[in-house]
Protein backbone atom coordinates (compact mmCIF):
# COMPACT_ATOMS: atom_id res chain seq x y z
CA UNK A 1 0.00 0.00 0.00
CA UNK A 2 1.60 3.33 -1.03
CA UNK A 3 2.60 5.81 1.64
CA UNK A 4 1.26 9.33 1.16
CA UNK A 5 3.92 12.00 1.14
CA UNK A 6 4.06 14.25 4.23
CA UNK A 7 2.69 17.74 3.74
CA UNK A 8 0.17 16.75 1.05
CA UNK A 9 -2.58 18.80 2.67
CA UNK A 10 -0.20 21.72 3.25
CA UNK A 11 1.38 21.90 -0.20
CA UNK A 12 4.44 20.06 1.08
CA UNK A 13 5.41 22.78 3.57
CA UNK A 14 5.31 21.62 7.18
CA UNK A 15 5.58 25.22 8.34
CA UNK A 16 2.09 25.86 7.01
CA UNK A 17 0.61 23.50 9.61
CA UNK A 18 0.93 26.17 12.29
CA UNK A 19 -0.52 28.79 9.95
CA UNK A 20 -3.54 26.60 9.22
CA UNK A 21 -4.03 25.70 12.88
CA UNK A 22 -3.91 29.34 13.98
CA UNK A 23 -6.43 30.29 11.30
CA UNK A 24 -8.88 27.65 12.55
CA UNK A 25 -8.54 28.10 16.31
CA UNK A 26 -10.96 31.03 16.52
CA UNK A 27 -13.58 29.09 14.57
CA UNK A 28 -13.25 26.14 16.94
CA UNK A 29 -13.46 28.29 20.05
CA UNK A 30 -16.63 29.92 18.76
CA UNK A 31 -18.17 26.51 18.05
CA UNK A 32 -18.40 23.37 20.17
CA UNK A 33 -15.68 24.54 22.58
CA UNK A 34 -17.20 27.93 23.40
CA UNK A 35 -17.03 28.27 27.17
CA UNK A 36 -19.75 30.92 27.20
CA UNK A 37 -22.16 28.50 25.54
CA UNK A 38 -21.34 25.78 28.04
CA UNK A 39 -21.88 28.15 30.97
CA UNK A 40 -25.27 28.99 29.49
CA UNK A 41 -26.07 25.27 29.37
CA UNK A 42 -25.32 24.95 33.07
CA UNK A 43 -27.62 27.87 33.91
CA UNK A 44 -30.31 26.41 31.66
CA UNK A 45 -30.23 23.01 33.36
CA UNK A 46 -30.54 24.67 36.74
CA UNK A 47 -33.89 26.24 35.82
CA UNK A 48 -36.03 23.13 35.57
CA UNK A 49 -36.34 19.43 34.69
CA UNK A 50 -34.52 18.00 31.67
CA UNK A 51 -37.47 17.15 29.45
CA UNK A 52 -37.16 18.75 26.02
CA UNK A 53 -35.22 17.57 22.98
CA UNK A 54 -33.40 20.91 22.99
CA UNK A 55 -32.12 20.21 26.48
CA UNK A 56 -30.89 16.80 25.35
CA UNK A 57 -28.91 18.54 22.63
CA UNK A 58 -27.50 21.02 25.15
CA UNK A 59 -26.49 18.25 27.54
CA UNK A 60 -24.69 16.41 24.74
CA UNK A 61 -22.81 19.60 23.95
CA UNK A 62 -21.83 19.93 27.60
CA UNK A 63 -20.61 16.32 27.64
CA UNK A 64 -18.56 16.86 24.49
CA UNK A 65 -16.95 20.01 25.87
CA UNK A 66 -16.19 18.34 29.21
CA UNK A 67 -14.66 15.32 27.46
CA UNK A 68 -12.18 17.46 25.59
CA UNK A 69 -11.31 20.02 28.27
CA UNK A 70 -12.24 18.77 31.75
CA UNK A 71 -11.40 15.98 34.19
CA UNK A 72 -12.89 12.70 33.04
CA UNK A 73 -14.49 12.11 36.44
CA UNK A 74 -16.64 15.19 35.75
CA UNK A 75 -17.28 14.02 32.19
CA UNK A 76 -18.57 10.66 33.44
CA UNK A 77 -21.16 12.38 35.61
CA UNK A 78 -22.47 14.19 32.53
CA UNK A 79 -22.40 10.99 30.45
CA UNK A 80 -24.51 9.22 33.07
CA UNK A 81 -26.88 12.19 33.04
CA UNK A 82 -27.19 11.87 29.26
CA UNK A 83 -27.97 8.17 29.65
CA UNK A 84 -30.56 8.74 32.36
CA UNK A 85 -32.31 11.44 30.33
CA UNK A 86 -32.36 9.27 27.21
CA UNK A 87 -33.89 6.40 29.19
CA UNK A 88 -36.59 8.74 30.42
CA UNK A 89 -37.49 9.68 26.87
CA UNK A 90 -37.92 5.99 25.94
CA UNK A 91 -36.43 6.66 22.51
CA UNK A 92 -33.96 4.16 21.05
CA UNK A 93 -32.43 6.77 18.76
CA UNK A 94 -31.51 8.93 21.75
CA UNK A 95 -30.05 5.86 23.46
CA UNK A 96 -27.39 5.52 20.75
CA UNK A 97 -26.00 8.91 21.70
CA UNK A 98 -26.19 7.96 25.37
CA UNK A 99 -24.28 4.72 24.82
CA UNK A 100 -21.75 6.67 22.76
CA UNK A 101 -21.18 9.12 25.62
CA UNK A 102 -20.61 6.27 28.10
CA UNK A 103 -18.42 4.24 25.75
CA UNK A 104 -16.10 7.11 24.91
CA UNK A 105 -15.79 8.26 28.52
CA UNK A 106 -15.18 4.76 29.87
CA UNK A 107 -12.52 4.23 27.19
CA UNK A 108 -10.52 7.28 28.16
CA UNK A 109 -10.87 6.31 31.81
CA UNK A 110 -9.20 3.01 30.91
CA UNK A 111 -12.27 0.84 31.62
CA UNK A 112 -12.16 -0.99 28.29
CA UNK A 113 -14.70 -3.65 29.21
CA UNK A 114 -17.40 -1.11 30.13
CA UNK A 115 -16.48 0.94 27.08
CA UNK A 116 -16.89 -2.07 24.82
CA UNK A 117 -20.23 -3.07 26.34
CA UNK A 118 -21.69 0.39 25.78
CA UNK A 119 -20.21 0.72 22.30
CA UNK A 120 -21.70 -2.65 21.29
CA UNK A 121 -25.09 -1.64 22.72
CA UNK A 122 -25.05 1.50 20.61
CA UNK A 123 -24.01 -0.42 17.50
CA UNK A 124 -26.80 -2.95 18.00
CA UNK A 125 -29.43 -0.20 18.07
CA UNK A 126 -27.87 1.42 15.01
CA UNK A 127 -27.92 -1.85 13.09
CA UNK A 128 -31.56 -2.45 13.95
CA UNK A 129 -32.42 -0.02 11.17
CA UNK A 130 -34.69 2.99 10.80
CA UNK A 131 -32.60 5.07 13.20
CA UNK A 132 -32.93 8.81 12.73
CA UNK A 133 -31.97 11.16 15.52
CA UNK A 134 -34.50 13.85 16.40
CA UNK A 135 -31.66 16.25 17.19
CA UNK A 136 -28.73 17.45 15.14
CA UNK A 137 -25.54 15.53 15.90
CA UNK A 138 -22.01 16.90 15.62
CA UNK A 139 -20.95 13.40 14.56
CA UNK A 140 -23.05 10.31 13.89
CA UNK A 141 -23.11 8.31 17.16
CA UNK A 142 -23.22 5.01 15.27
CA UNK A 143 -19.83 5.82 13.73
CA UNK A 144 -18.39 6.70 17.14
CA UNK A 145 -19.68 3.47 18.69
CA UNK A 146 -18.10 1.40 15.92
CA UNK A 147 -14.78 3.23 16.30
CA UNK A 148 -14.59 2.69 20.03
CA UNK A 149 -15.74 -0.90 19.72
CA UNK A 150 -12.75 -1.38 17.40
CA UNK A 151 -10.30 0.30 19.80
CA UNK A 152 -11.58 -1.79 22.71
CA UNK A 153 -11.29 -4.99 20.71
CA UNK A 154 -7.63 -4.23 20.10
CA UNK A 155 -7.01 -3.93 23.83
CA UNK A 156 -8.54 -7.38 24.29
CA UNK A 157 -6.40 -8.88 21.54
CA UNK A 158 -9.24 -9.26 19.04
CA UNK A 159 -7.16 -7.99 16.14
CA UNK A 160 -9.20 -9.21 13.17
CA UNK A 161 -12.46 -7.99 14.69
CA UNK A 162 -11.01 -4.59 15.55
CA UNK A 163 -9.93 -3.97 11.95
CA UNK A 164 -13.33 -5.06 10.67
CA UNK A 165 -15.14 -2.69 13.04
CA UNK A 166 -12.86 0.25 12.21
CA UNK A 167 -13.31 -0.33 8.48
CA UNK A 168 -17.08 -0.41 9.00
CA UNK A 169 -16.91 2.87 10.93
CA UNK A 170 -15.03 4.55 8.07
CA UNK A 171 -17.46 3.12 5.53
CA UNK A 172 -20.49 4.29 7.53
CA UNK A 173 -19.10 7.83 7.90
CA UNK A 174 -18.61 7.97 4.13
CA UNK A 175 -22.09 6.58 3.48
CA UNK A 176 -23.63 9.24 5.74
CA UNK A 177 -21.41 11.91 4.18
CA UNK A 178 -20.46 12.91 7.73
CA UNK A 179 -17.11 14.58 7.15
CA UNK A 180 -16.42 15.38 10.78
CA UNK A 181 -17.13 11.79 11.81
CA UNK A 182 -14.94 10.56 8.96
CA UNK A 183 -12.07 12.83 10.00
CA UNK A 184 -12.20 11.64 13.61
CA UNK A 185 -12.54 7.99 12.58
CA UNK A 186 -9.51 8.22 10.29
CA UNK A 187 -7.60 9.64 13.24
CA UNK A 188 -8.76 6.76 15.43
CA UNK A 189 -7.66 4.33 12.71
CA UNK A 190 -4.25 6.00 12.80
CA UNK A 191 -4.07 5.50 16.56
CA UNK A 192 -4.94 1.85 16.10
CA UNK A 193 -2.14 1.51 13.55
CA UNK A 194 0.24 3.19 16.01
CA UNK A 195 -0.73 0.70 18.69
CA UNK A 196 0.28 -2.01 16.22
CA UNK A 197 3.54 -0.27 15.33
CA UNK A 198 2.69 0.05 11.62
CA UNK A 199 4.19 3.32 10.31
CA UNK A 200 2.87 2.88 6.76
CA UNK A 201 -0.72 2.62 7.97
CA UNK A 202 -0.22 5.40 10.51
CA UNK A 203 0.99 7.75 7.80
CA UNK A 204 -1.79 6.73 5.42
CA UNK A 205 -4.55 7.42 7.93
CA UNK A 206 -2.84 10.52 9.33
CA UNK A 207 -2.45 12.01 5.85
CA UNK A 208 -6.09 11.35 5.03
CA UNK A 209 -7.21 12.88 8.35
CA UNK A 210 -5.02 15.95 7.85
CA UNK A 211 -6.27 16.44 4.30
CA UNK A 212 -9.91 16.21 5.34
CA UNK A 213 -9.47 18.28 8.52
CA UNK A 214 -7.84 21.03 6.48
CA UNK A 215 -10.70 21.12 3.98
CA UNK A 216 -13.35 20.99 6.72
CA UNK A 217 -11.64 23.47 9.07
CA UNK A 218 -11.39 20.97 11.94
CA UNK A 219 -8.36 22.34 13.79
CA UNK A 220 -8.26 19.79 16.60
CA UNK A 221 -7.93 16.73 14.39
CA UNK A 222 -5.67 18.48 11.93
CA UNK A 223 -3.29 18.79 14.89
CA UNK A 224 -3.96 15.23 16.02
CA UNK A 225 -3.11 13.94 12.56
CA UNK A 226 0.17 15.82 12.64
CA UNK A 227 1.23 14.01 15.82
CA UNK A 228 0.63 10.64 14.22
CA UNK A 229 2.37 11.65 11.01
CA UNK A 230 5.36 12.75 13.08
CA UNK A 231 5.61 9.32 14.67
CA UNK A 232 5.48 7.68 11.25
CA UNK A 233 8.18 9.98 9.85
CA UNK A 234 10.39 9.26 12.85
CA UNK A 235 9.83 5.53 12.47
CA UNK A 236 11.30 5.74 8.98
CA UNK A 237 14.42 7.42 10.36
CA UNK A 238 13.65 11.12 9.79
CA UNK A 239 13.66 12.02 13.46
CA UNK A 240 14.07 15.78 13.11
CA UNK A 241 11.11 16.14 10.76
CA UNK A 242 9.08 13.69 12.81
CA UNK A 243 9.61 15.56 16.06
CA UNK A 244 8.74 18.83 14.30
CA UNK A 245 5.40 17.36 13.23
CA UNK A 246 4.75 15.98 16.73
CA UNK A 247 5.62 19.22 18.52
CA UNK A 248 3.60 21.30 16.08
CA UNK A 249 0.65 18.94 16.44
CA UNK A 250 0.70 19.08 20.24
CA UNK A 251 0.88 22.87 20.12
CA UNK A 252 -2.01 23.06 17.67
CA UNK A 253 -4.12 20.61 19.69
CA UNK A 254 -3.64 22.57 22.92
CA UNK A 255 -4.36 25.86 21.11
CA UNK A 256 -7.94 24.68 20.60
CA UNK A 257 -8.33 24.36 24.36
CA UNK A 258 -8.27 20.56 24.30
CA UNK A 259 -6.54 18.57 27.04
CA UNK A 260 -7.88 15.12 26.11
CA UNK A 261 -5.16 12.85 24.66
CA UNK A 262 -2.32 15.28 25.43
CA UNK A 263 -0.59 12.71 27.73
CA UNK A 264 -0.81 10.18 24.89
CA UNK A 265 0.75 12.69 22.48
CA UNK A 266 3.55 13.45 24.92
CA UNK A 267 4.15 9.72 25.31
CA UNK A 268 4.42 9.40 21.53
CA UNK A 269 7.00 12.17 21.61
CA UNK A 270 8.89 10.45 24.41
CA UNK A 271 8.76 7.17 22.49
CA UNK A 272 10.54 8.82 19.58
CA UNK A 273 13.07 10.52 21.87
CA UNK A 274 13.79 7.34 23.83
CA UNK A 275 14.02 5.13 20.76
CA UNK A 276 16.52 7.42 19.14
CA UNK A 277 18.49 7.87 22.35
CA UNK A 278 18.87 4.11 22.77
CA UNK A 279 19.26 3.29 19.10
CA UNK A 280 15.91 1.56 18.69
CA UNK A 281 14.63 3.45 15.65
CA UNK A 282 13.38 1.52 12.67
CA UNK A 283 16.01 0.73 10.07
CA UNK A 284 15.94 -0.43 6.48
CA UNK A 285 17.06 -3.99 6.04
CA UNK A 286 18.60 -4.83 2.67
CA UNK A 287 17.03 -8.30 2.70
CA UNK A 288 13.52 -6.89 3.22
CA UNK A 289 13.46 -4.83 0.01
CA UNK A 290 13.42 -1.56 1.92
CA UNK A 291 10.49 -2.49 4.20
CA UNK A 292 10.77 -1.21 7.79
CA UNK A 293 12.11 -3.73 10.28
CA UNK A 294 11.61 -3.47 14.04
CA UNK A 295 14.74 -4.41 16.00
CA UNK A 296 14.18 -5.81 19.47
CA UNK A 297 13.52 -2.94 21.87
CA UNK A 298 16.17 -2.34 24.52
CA UNK A 299 13.83 -0.06 26.45
CA UNK A 300 10.11 -0.27 27.15
CA UNK A 301 8.87 3.20 27.97
CA UNK A 302 6.56 4.00 30.87
CA UNK A 303 4.65 7.25 31.04
CA UNK A 304 4.89 9.11 34.35
CA UNK A 305 2.02 11.65 34.33
CA UNK A 306 3.40 13.53 37.33
CA UNK A 307 6.77 14.30 35.77
CA UNK A 308 5.88 14.08 32.06
CA UNK A 309 8.91 11.89 31.53
CA UNK A 310 9.96 8.65 29.91
CA UNK A 311 11.22 6.26 32.60
CA UNK A 312 12.10 2.62 33.24
CA UNK A 313 10.24 -0.36 31.88
CA UNK A 314 6.48 -0.76 31.79
CA UNK A 315 3.75 -3.25 30.99
CA UNK A 316 4.10 -4.60 27.42
CA UNK A 317 0.79 -2.99 26.45
CA UNK A 318 2.06 0.49 27.32
CA UNK A 319 -0.43 2.34 25.09
CA UNK A 320 -3.33 0.99 27.16
CA UNK A 321 -1.47 1.85 30.35
CA UNK A 322 -1.09 5.46 29.20
CA UNK A 323 -4.81 5.79 28.57
CA UNK A 324 -5.82 4.57 32.01
CA UNK A 325 -3.08 6.24 34.05
CA UNK A 326 -3.55 9.76 32.66
CA UNK A 327 -7.33 9.90 32.59
CA UNK A 328 -8.34 11.05 36.06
Amino acid sequence: MPVLQPGAALNGDIRRSKEVSERLVQDVRQGVHARQVMESYQIWFGEGPELSILRILALRGLWRYSLVTDKLSATMKIAKRVYSLAQGQNDSTLMIGAYRALAVTFYYLGDFESARQNAIAGVQIWRSGGVESPVEEVTAPGVSCLSFEALCQWHFGEIVSCHTAMAEAISLAKELNDMQALTITLWHAGILAHFEGDPAEVERFASDAIELATRQNIAQFLAGGEVLRGWARSSYGDTAEGLAWIEGGIEGWQATGATLAVPYFLAVQEEVDCDCLFGNCLFQDHQSNGAPVYPERKLSIRWDPSSAACIGSAPPNWQAWIVSETAL
